[in-house]
Order: structure tokens, then C-alpha cells, then sequence
């Protein structure tokens, strides 16, 4: 019998046998089964017993109304180890499932699930527990499938299944199980299948109709295992709880005459930590309107979740103000975490003491990331300084402190970054001296900060000359006068150059200071060949051109921070020297040129160029010309796949329009930066149209395939085709960096059109704007349609983002045109509101035109905030207002520190003004 042959069973099949004959020749099969080979063991199950059982004449054949596991078992004897699930349920016709499950045990089903291997089709698998009936049953099967298979491997798509089999059955069952069955369906049976749970189902049609205190019992089950969810999952679980709250009648689940559901715990209890997830304009649309929203934010339990979770700013300053509505004098020590980061927008901070404020400051720096942790360089706050919303804080509160001692100064810790200039001045110098080692470790200070303070300290007799002196100013080493800087022995930069917290600071610090160090380091290294390697990272930049030859080793070089200029003097050297490239740093690869490599074999050539892949190096379009201008002409032959996407800019792309590998060419090619060419320049615009062409677009209407192949191409679309498009256009027109007029008014229509996922300007919230990308560059009249607050609240970090790319004149163009400011013929009196040093930001030359820039702005904001007023894009009327009143308040020529400080404002005055300056350092 083990070597029984496949013809032998062929046979078998063709004769007319019983079920009893079957069973009897199986039985007999089985026997033999052990000593058969796996090949005949697998022979035997597909041959005979699936080629008898399994026919379209006879379904189910020999199936005697039992239970499925009997049937197999009867019926397959020892070969059932074999069996998987699409060979069983293979057997079974669509219209006798629910037949044969009702009549099969559910532990005897669960065991012949959870064996090892069987489950191999998905699908299936949800299928067969979709008609596991009734629920009774159902939960039978999960709680004897879990125990058996909880020492299983079920793979992640396994669960998923489960999931999708499970949770209609439950949900569809809630009026027909008590609490306890629900707790233990949520806590136990469902709990390993969870974090496979999608928005499809929780916002499915029978999901949606869930009874509120049963959505309730979910959302707390799924909140309670929040931190197990991946960020992704987390927010799709909200995207399904969501579709649940937005139903009517709103606010979903509250009824203030029905003792069940009239708690304003509403937002513990719906949300729960999902909250985390929620939008501005997702809370406004959970509602009619915002007195409802009132009854529920001041209600201890939704208080004391929000002391668990991480809010937007729009979410956190929404809620304090509907507070406030309520309690306007609220202790802001009882505030939530997630509130009191945003008092500055609120007049809470007024009616405090000094002492008050500075007990305030304690818990604002430890919940707000303004805590630096004693003996640490570093504690929540970035690198590179306080972000914009943790200044602001600082400076509202610090501005409400008159008298510092050093007990103040220390208290304040990282909040002490708010100080201004004036305050330093009226600071006694030893206090400053004695409160050194809070100061030196505040992150952020601006130049002028540092410049007063360590002015005063060296007024006082502080000695920066040796090594412990220059490390106790910490971050304060930034104001050391240049000529002070200078006159520091090389020895002892040679001692505080291996300090990572001397190389953080200094780092951050004036370029002149750090051009000095450089040098004075250089000074005290007699060997050439260590000079470059002795040099921290950070300080690369600053290193003389003439310092980097060619005896430099790639080992030196590589794991510094160069500028293109530096990379480009020893980049042939390297390339020379080395086999490797895949070892070159970014920073080194940026110093390529031609010339560096016209001696390389083109083999050579082609290795380097594919080491550039991936590693982030910036290369200038002359760069990019020249490595394309090395490679063949007919460039169809080439793997371009393996090459820097920028570079494939710069091949023919009318080669490539026709060719097999079109799609694949320009779908890299869209993902390149498009901006290495000036817009509207030729070969920007036969990429385009070679990409149309290979793709076979004739018309004006692209395919969401086909926006999705042109990636950064659709940057120089007609405005046709922008209002004609597949909506996902409007995501790929985010990452442009600028837009025709005709672009603007086609993205603008688009936009007021309610695009999808973006709703009507007049409905937008800051969120919908950070959200919009690039895309409030194409706005004109549309800024008429925003709140104003909104813009306010957005504006700022939108400005401040497109600084980056944006040339000056453009930028001041785009700010000129935002024109939020108050109607009024008042020439005489501030209607804006008095500029408050914390409220200064990039969206201030928009709010405050000449005339209320010059009513609006004290003497003391002025002087404090030269450095700030200075760094924004303020037309030439209104840096004549700021130059005009600091002639005013500096009437016998402004002082050297504020002439630092000028930036922009300096354009405004003239050579003869320039020239009675007294500048020493």
C-alpha cells in the first residue's frame, strides 16, 4: 500500500464505488500511511480521496448531515493531516455552509483551525466565521481557537481575517448579550485581533447603527490599548470613530432628558485618548454649534484626560478659550497639561503676581518642553533653540517679572530665554554671574540676549581667558565680543574643542566666533596633516579652502559638514585615492566636478555616480549637466534606476518618450527636484511634454495614474489641466515651489469649489492650511474668505517655511497682498493693538501697515526687538517707520549693539548715515 501508484489511484477513480467501498479502500490507505512517502502520501489525498469526494456531480459526497470535523475525519482518515482550509471548504457548496457549521461542533472546528499550516486562504477563513451561528456558538469557537492557537505563529494577515470574521457577528449581536458578554467579547475574545481593526469596519453600515452606550464600551476598550496601536492604526481607528460622531443628531450620544446619555463626559467617553487624533475642524463638525461644546470642556472628566493627552495648538487653544467662556478667573495651576502651554493667548497671566507667575513657570517648564534636567545639555528643547510657540510663552511670562534675583533667574531655567534686552540691563552683573549655571544652559539665545549678558559679565570682572571660564558660559559663549574671542590663548580652544557642549554652542554661534576658534585651533597644531581632523564637525564650514589639500584622507574628511566650495578643493583627491565610493559621505559628495573625474574610466565613472544614489547629496544644476554630459547618448540602454533621480533632468528626454522603460524614466524623473531648472525654461517643458506623450495624454483631464507618474512635473501644468484633472492633483501641486497667474486662479477655483478633503476657504482651519502645502502661494482673493484668527494662527509657520525657498522680493510681494488688517481711518490711535514683544512674528508686516506699525510699537518693543523686526519682510514705508523712531530714541547715533542687529532695517539708511556709525568690532 505505501507504494501504491498514481495510475493505480487513477483507476480506482474510474470504477463505480460506494461511499462504503471508499471508505473501506481509504481506511486501508490510511494503514500504509506512515511508511508512505510525502509525494504518495499527497498523491493519495489529491488522486483519490479529493478526485472522489470533491465533484461537481456529487457535492459533499457521502456527507451524512454530520458534523464537518467527523465527516473529514471519516472520510480522510490519517490524510487529514494534510488538509488545509481551501481543500476543506472546497468540498462544501456556497448554499450548505451555514448547514454543515450548524451541525459541527465549535471546539472540534476550532481544533481543526488552529492546526499548524491549515489556514491558508484568508478569505475563506473569514467566510467560514461569518456563518459560525448563533453568537452563542460563535464565542464558543473564539474562546477554544485562541487557547489552542495562542502558542501559534498566526501571521499579522491571519488576524486581519479573523478580525474582518468576527467583528460583524458581534456587532450585529450586541441587543442579544448582556454587558458581561459584551466586556468579555471586547477584553478577551477580540483581543489579540485589534490592532487589526480598519476604518472599513468601524465605519461600516451595522457599525454605524450601534446603540451608544455599546459604541461607548467600544471606544473605551480600543482607548485602553491606545499605546499598542501603531501611529497609522491609531489614527484609522479615529477616522472610524469619527464617521460614528458625525451623525446626527448632534452632538451624537448626548441628550441632556435621557439619564443615560446626558453626561458631558462626551469626550472621555467617545474619544478617549482618540483625541489625540482630532482636528479643529473635526470637533466643530461633532456639533451644531459651539455652546454645546461649552458644556462638555469644563466637565472634570474630559479635564482629566486632557491631562493624558498631546493636542494640536489649534485643539489646545479652541478648548482654553470655551473654558474660559466658562470660568474666565480659572486657576492656571489647575489647567490641564495640554492647556497651559497656551496661556499666552489669554488674559490669565494679567491678574498674577510675580510670585504666582514664577510657580506657574515650574510646571510650564516641565510640560511645555522647556525643561533643561540639572547636569544635562540638553533636555525637551531642540538643538537648535525653543521653537516659535515656546518663545512666545517665555517672553509673556518673563515680561511679567520686574525684579530677578539669581533665586528668580534659576527658577526660570529655560523660560529665561524670554528675557529681553532691557531686563538684562537692569539685571545687577553679579547676579548674573552668580546664576551662570541656569543661564549657560538655556538653549535659544538670540545675539542680542547673549551680547548684553556677557557684556554685563565682563563688566563685572568675569575672565573668559582660560578653558573652565569659557565652558561656563554654555550657550552663552555666543556673546563674546569678537575682539575678547581673539585675544583667548590657542591653548585653551585646543582643551575645550574635545567638549561636546563647547562644540554645540559655539556651533550655534556668530560666524566670525567660529572662524576664530577654527584658527586659533590651527595655531596649536603643528601637523598639517591633523589640523582638518582635529576640527569638530559642526565647524567644518568655517575651515579655510586653503587648509584642505590633497594629502587629506577620505577618513578625515568624511564625516564632516562641508559646503560645496570646501568638497569641491579635495573631492579629486578622494575620488583619486579611493576604491569605494559607496563609503563617500554626502557632504564630500557635493564637491563633485567635471574636472575632478575627467581622467576616470567610464566604469569608474558610472560606480561613482550610482554610490550618489540615495544618500542626499544637493547638486547645482552645472553639476548635474556635467555627469549626464559623460554618459552615452542613447540613454534608453542605461539602468537609470541605479542613478541620482536629478541626474535624469539632464538626459534626452525625447529619447526616452517612445521607449519601453517611458513610464518607468519619468516616473523617476517626477520624483526628482524639479526646481534644479528654472521654471519655464525649455528643458522643463519638453519634460513635460515627452512625459505626455509617453504616457498618451492628449487632452486636459490626467488620471490619478497619471498624476501619480508625473510627480513634480505637474508643477508646470496649464491652467487647463489643473481644473480638468483627477483631484489628487491638488496633493502633487503642494510641493511646488511657485505658480503662474494662470496656475493661481485655477487652483484658487478649485479650492473655492470645496476640493476634496479641503471643504470651503471660509471653513478652513490653521490645521487646513499647514495641510494645503505650498498652495496658499497661489491665493489672491481667497485670504478675503479666512477668518482672521485663522490666518493669525497659521500664517506664521507658512511664511517662515517658504522663507527658505522663496526670493526676498517674491516673499514681500506674498506678504504685501495678505491684507488682514482692521478698516480703519484712524490716523491717529492703534486699532491693531499694542505689538507685544511675544506676538512678533512674520505675519507682523501683514497685520501692521506704516501708520499703525508707528502708533502701535512702543520705544521699549523697538529697542528690545531690533534683532526680530530686522529678520522680516517688511516693504520700504515700514522700515522707514522703524528707522524714523530709532533716530528718536537714539538721537546721538545708534549704538554699536543695535547696529548688529539691524538685518533688513539697514537697507533704509543711506551712506551718510552708514558713515557716522562707530562700529569696533
Amino acid at each position: 500500500v505505501a507504494g501504491i501508484s498514481q495510475s493505480v489511484l487513477s483507476r480506482l477513480l474510474m470504477r463505480n464505488i460506494t461511499c462504503d467501498g471508499y471508505q473501506a479502500i481509504t481506511k486501508g490507505l490510511s494503514n500504509g500511511f506512515r511508511d508512505m512517502p510525502l509525494g504518495t502520501r499527497k498523491a493519495v489525498l489529491s488522486l483519490w480521496i479529493l478526485g472522489y469526494l470533491n465533484t461537481s456531480a456529487f457535492p459533499l459526497r457521502c456527507y451524512e448531515k454530520n458534523s464537518l470535523v467527523l465527516y473529514v475525519r471519516t472520510h480522510f482518515q490519517s490524510f487529514s493531516e494534510l488538509l488545509t482550509l481551501t481543500e476543506t471548504f472546497s468540498l462544501l457548496p456556497s448554499n450548505r455552509v451555514v448547514e454543515v457549521l450548524n451541525v459541527t461542533d465549535a471546539g472540534e472546528l476550532a481544533e481543526m483551525l488552529s492546526r499548524p499550516g491549515f489556514i491558508n486562504d484568508n478569505n475563506i477563513l473569514t467566510t467560514v466565521l461569518l456563518h459560525i451561528q448563533p453568537i452563542q456558538k460563535l464565542a464558543t469557537f473564539v474562546d477554544e481557537f485562541n487557547q489552542k492557537s495562542k502558542d501559534s505563529n498566526l501571521q499579522a494577515a491571519n488576524r486581519a481575517a479573523i478580525m474582518d470574521g468576527l467583528w460583524s457577528p458581534f456587532i450585529n449581536s450586541l441587543s442579544l448579550i448582556n454587558d458581561s458578554d459584551i466586556n468579555e467579547w471586547l477584553n478577551v475574545r477580540l483581543n489579540p485581533y485589534l490592532p487589526f481593526i480598519t476604518t472599513r469596519l468601524l465605519s461600516s453600515m451595522n457599525t454605524l447603527r450601534i446603540g451608544c452606550l455599546s459604541y461607548r464600551k467600544i471606544v473605551q476598550t480600543l482607548s485602553d490599548r491606545y499605546s499598542d496601536f501603531s501611529s497609522d492604526k491609531q489614527k484609522e481607528i479615529y477616522n472610524g470613530i469619527k464617521a460614528y460622531l458625525q451623525q446626527g443628531p448632534k452632538p451624537k450620544c448626548y441628550d441632556v432628558t435621557d439619564p443615560a446619555l446626558n453626561s458631558t463626559a462626551w469626550f472621555a467617553q467617545y474619544l478617549g485618548l482618540f483625541m489625540n487624533q482630532i482636528s479643529l475642524a473635526d470637533l466643530l463638525s461633532f456639533s451644531d454649534n459651539e455652546t454645546q461644546l461649552q458644556d462638555f470642556v469644563v466637565n472634570p472628566e474630559n479635564l482629566a484626560l486632557l491631562e493624558t493627552l498631546t493636542l494640536s495648538t489649534e485643539i489646545s487653544k479652541f478648548y482654553l478659550r470655551l473654558l474660559l467662556l466658562n470660568n474666565p478667573h480659572v486657576n492656571v495651576s489647575s489647567l490641564p497639561n495640554s492647556l497651559v502651554c497656551f496661556i499666552t493667548e489669554t488674559n490669565l497671566l494679567q491678574s498674577l503676581t510675580e510670585q504666582q507667575v514664577l510657580a506657574v513657570t515650574v510646571k510650564i517648564n516641565q510640560v511645555c518642553g522647556l525643561i533643561v534636567p540639572p547636569n544635562t545639555t540638553n533636555g525637551r528643547v531642540p538643538a537648535e533653540g525653543p521653537t516659535d510657540e515656546q518663545l512666545k510663552l517665555s517672553i509673556a511670562i518673563v515680561s511679567k517679572i520686574n525684579n530677578f534675583s539669581v533665586g528668580t533667574l534659576n527658577s526660570l531655567g529655560q523660560t529665561a530665554v524670554g528675557l529681553s534686552v532691557s531686563q538684562v540691563l537692569n539685571i545687577d552683573g553679579d547676579t548674573l554671574q552668580n546664576a551662570l549655571p541656569t543661564l549657560g544652559k538655556v538653549k535659544g539665545w538670540n545675539i542680542g540676549q547673549a551680547n548684553a549678558i556677557v557684556g554685563k559679565l565682563l563688566r563685572t570682572g568675569l575672565q573668559v581667558n582660560n578653558g573652565q571660564n569659557l565652558l561656563g558660559l554654555g550657550s552663552l559663549v555666543s556673546g563674546i565680543p569678537t575682539n575678547v574671542f581673539q585675544r583667548i590663548d590657542p591653548g585653551v580652544f585646543i582643551n575645550v574643542i574635545s567638549n561636546s557642549t563647547f562644540v554645540e554652542n559655539i556651533g550655534a554661534s556668530p560666524q566670525t566666533l567660529r572662524f576664530i576658534c577654527v584658527l586659533q585651533v590651527f595655531r596649536n597644531v603643528d601637523d598639517p596633516e591633523r589640523r582638518v581632523s582635529s576640527i569638530p564637525s559642526v565647524l567644518a564650514k568655517d575651515v579655510p579652502s586653503v587648509y584642505l589639500n590633497s594629502n587629506l584622507s577620505l577618513s578625515d574628511i568624511n564625516n564632516k559638514q562641508w559646503i560645496p566650495s570646501q568638497a569641491a578643493v579635495f573631492f579629486e583627491s578622494v575620488v583619486r585615492n579611493s576604491n569605494n565610493f559607496s563609503r563617500f559621505s554626502p557632504s564630500v559628495l557635493q564637491g563633485f566636478s567635471c574636472g575632478a573625474v575627467k581622467d576616470l574610466e567610464f566604469s569608474t565613472f558610472l560606480q561613482l555616480l550610482q554610490a550618489m544614489k540615495g544618500k542626499g547629496a544637493v547638486f547645482d544644476e552645472s553639476q548635474l549637466s556635467c555627469m549626464s554630459a559623460r554618459l552615452p547618448a542613447n540613454g534608453t540602454s542605461l539602468a537609470i534606476e541605479t542613478f541620482p533621480v536629478d541626474v535624469l533632468l539632464f538626459l534626452n528626454s525625447a529619447q526616452f518618450r517612445r521607449s519601453s522603460n517611458c513610464r518607468e524614466f519619468f516616473k523617476l524623473v517626477g520624483k526628482s527636484n524639479i526646481n534644479v531648472l528654472r521654471k519655464g525654461s525649455a528643458r522643463r517643458q519638453n519634460l513635460l511634454e515627452d512625459a505626455r506623450t509617453c504616457l498618451g495624454i492628449t487632452g486636459s483631464h490626467l488620471t490619478k495614474e497619471n498624476v501619480a507618474v508625473l510627480g513634480g512635473l505637474v508643477c508646470d501644468l496649464e491652467e487647463s489641466v489643473i481644473t480638468k484633472s483627477d483631484i489628487s492633483i491638488m496633493d502633487a501641486l503642494k510641493n511646488c515651489n511657485s505658480y503662474s497667474e494662470n496656475q493661481k486662479k485655477a487652483i484658487e477655483t478649485r479650492l473655492k469649489n470645496g476640493a476634496k478633503n479641503y471643504r470651503t476657504p471660509n471653513l478652513w482651519s490653521s490645521s487646513t492650511i499647514n495641510h494645503l502645502g505650498h498652495l496658499p502661494l497661489a491665493f489672491t482673493d481667497t485670504w478675503n474668505q479666512l477668518n482672521r484668527d485663522v490666518l493669525k494662527e497659521a500664517l506664521p509657520r507658512f511664511i517662515k517655511k517658504i522663507k527658505i525657498f522663496t526670493p526676498p522680493n517674491d516673499l514681500l510681494a506674498f506678504i504685501n497682498q495678505i491684507n488682514i488688517r482692521k478698516d480703519s481711518d484712524n490716523l491717529a490711535n492703534c486699532t491693531e493693538g499694542m505689538l507685544a514683544a511675544e506676538n512678533i512674528n512674520d505675519m507682523t508686516p501683514a497685520i501692521y501697515g506704516a501708520t499703525q506699525l508707528d502708533l502701535c510699537l512702543s520705544d521699549r518693543v523697538l529697542k528690545d526687538n531690533v534683532l526680530q523686526l530686522g529678520s522680516l519682510a517688511f516693504n520700504l514705508t515700514q522700515l522707514e517707520v522703524l528707522k524714523k523712531r530709532l533716530l528718536q530714541i537714539y538721537p546721538n547715533g545708534l549704538p554699536e549693539n543695535q547696529i548688529q542687529l539691524l538685518g533688513n532695517i539697514s537697507t533704509v539708511f543711506n551712506a551718510t548715515d552708514v558713515s557716522s556709525w562707530n562700529i569696533t568690532q
